[in-house]
């Protein structure tokens, strides 16, 4: 697990890995706790819905395990990074740019979403 601070938010990222590829999961209860939001409430939009159905018909996930969300042992909310990018932009844009600016430069995790990247 790797934490960022991005706009003054500390932010974890984490990976799983399998045979067909790598997932990089971030930390979404700790991107909207600064700003007050439900997670729910962004994952219920007809928007956000759209967003994975697709994201799971692009990347042929149907018969996947690798989940979009995941609810860890402590309560926390991690959404793969597509979708925890699509969050950011729903919670504050200097954020998106911040999250997006450390998934293209941190060497850290460019190596592992470049390991096996779908």
């Amino acid at each position: 697990m790797l934490q960022q601070n991005i706009k003054g938010i500390t932010i974890s990222f984490d990976y799983e890995s399998d045979l067909q590829r790598v997932t990089v999961f971030i930390n979404a209860s700790e991107m909207a706790k600064p700003f007050n939001k439900d997670i729910n409430s962004f994952l219920g939009l007809e928007s956000t819905r759209l967003f994975i159905a697709h994201l799971i018909n692009h990347y042929n996930m149907e018969h996947d395990p690798s989940p979009i969300e995941e609810i860890r042992k402590d309560g926390s909310t991690w959404l793969d990074y597509h979708v925890a990018l699509e969050l950011a932009r729903w919670l504050n844009i200097p954020l998106y740019l911040g999250l997006q600016s450390v998934l293209r430069n941190d060497s850290f995790i460019s190596e592992v979403m470049d390991s096996k990247r779908y």
